[in-house]
């Protein structure tokens, strides 16, 4: 599978050029930003994202999602959509590009733009701060220690309720009221990541777009991680423990599920001649693993949360040819989900769990060190795609046309060999 990650190459540059000239073309177009489709901007942003993570491209993805976190204020009529919001997208459609080009001559995720990653972050809350002429005010120790109390007492309603949200079934209505106002007493506090967090799971749950469980889990799992983050640095609690309690009640049923397609997929590849392993099988791997370690965060499964994470990158490393993917390598994955299955993993863990697991990863990461691909047939061939796809881009378009032709000239050939 060592050209996995070419093959999946073609369709990664149709799908994100297309989106990147759809956006640019409508945020060109749009002026002041009337008349645009708010939710067609979304999905674009939202599909960008997915196919960055899925490939591999980290850098990129922030970028997007933190574009969608923009848009997702918008939807929720948090701030208008203006000129300032215009071209603020139309700043991370220029980045990304100049990334995808940087990853369509060396295949490897691009250098992050960190200063626009924190422009983007902190746009939201730009907009609705109070004009720079007006003096500031000092907050007294009392004043920050009441609105701390008001946000505890607003995540006591809002975890359960964020977690009651996954069901299909749920009225919308109560989950939004409950999730804005932790959003707005998380604004007052000062804990920006989250209010946009929450704000963006409000506006995926008022949306229409395909798979919204999932991605309303992934959207959950981001949460619990900011609150985990927020609770260890400034000593709260904020219904956490709940919801981790409330979460292994409801989702065991999908927890076990994803585990026992985990299984099948993994003996499915046990049995099978490498040589007839499938880009699908690997992709449905990634896809398992990202959700598994979705529930893990919010189980607050720590070490077994690692090991999902790891396992994604190890088959983006596979993919780029790093890697050779074996079934001592499925063994260990195997075991892993072994892990994943005791009852354990669905009353809390435990620190000799934990430990367990944390071994299990480390495990994994001794075995895919032992098959590092160094051959020179896999630092040929990847320099010989480099080669041939180092163009001089001035259009997409283009682009499209003369990387798919290029990709499927080069894929003919090595049948032929």
């Amino acid at each position: 599978m060592a050209d996995l990650l070419e093959k999946l190459w073609p369709a990664f540059v149709s799908e994100v050029t297309e989106q990147l000239d759809s956006v640019e073309l409508l945020l060109a177009k749009s002026g002041s930003g009337k008349n645009i489709d708010v939710n067609h901007l979304f999905r674009n942003f939202h599909t960008i994202k997915g196919n960055c993570s899925m490939i591999g491209f980290t850098s990129m993805e922030v970028i997007a999602h933190r574009s969608e976190d923009i848009l997702a204020a918008v939807r929720n009529h948090e701030i208008s959509l203006n000129e300032a919001v215009i071209d603020i997208l139309l700043e991370s459609i220029s980045c990304l590009k100049k990334q995808f080009l940087s990853a369509n001559e060396s295949r490897e995720n691009p250098a992050q733009d960190d200063a626009l990653v924190d422009k983007l972050s902190s746009f939201v809350s730009s907009q609705l701060s109070p004009s720079s002429d007006e003096p500031a005010e000092q907050e007294s120790e009392e004043e920050k220690k009441a609105k701390i109390d008001m946000l505890s007492k607003a995540a006591t309603v809002a975890v359960p309720v964020l977690v009651l949200g996954l069901d299909p079934a749920a009225k919308k209505e109560q989950v939004e009221a409950a999730v804005s106002n932790m959003a707005e007493k998380a604004r007052q506090v000062g804990f920006k990541a989250l209010s946009g967090a929450l704000l963006h799971f409000v506006a995926t749950l008022k949306s229409d777009i395909d798979d919204k469980t999932t991605h309303l889990l992934h959207q959950l799992s981001e949460i619990f991680d900011d609150i985990r983050f927020i609770c260890s640095k400034h000593n709260l609690e904020l219904g956490l423990t709940l919801g981790a309690k409330l979460c292994r009640s409801k989702l065991t049923a999908a927890y076990n599920e994803e585990l026992s397609v985990l299984v099948e997929l993994l003996d499915d590849l046990k049995s099978t001649d490498p040589k007839s392993w499938e880009v699908e099988q690997f992709l449905s791997l990634v896809e398992h693993a990202d959700k598994l370690s979705c529930y893990s965060s919010l189980f607050h499964l720590d070490e077994l949360n690692g090991c999902w994470r790891y396992i994604k990158q190890l088959v983006v490393e596979v993919s780029r040819g790093y890697i050779i993917f074996n079934k001592d390598i499925i063994e260990q994955l195997l075991e892993i989900v072994a892990l994943a299955q005791q009852k354990e993993a669905l009353a809390g863990g435990s620190p000799d769990f934990e430990e367990a697991c944390k071994t299990c990863r480390e495990e994994l990461q001794v075995i895919t060190a032992k098959h590092n691909n160094e051959s020179d047939e896999i630092v040929d061939l990847k320099n010989e795609i480099i080669d041939k796809t180092r163009l001089c881009f001035d259009s997409f378009v283009d682009l499209k046309k003369d990387v798919l032709n290029k990709i499927k000239l080069m894929q003919e050939c090595w049948l032929l060999k």
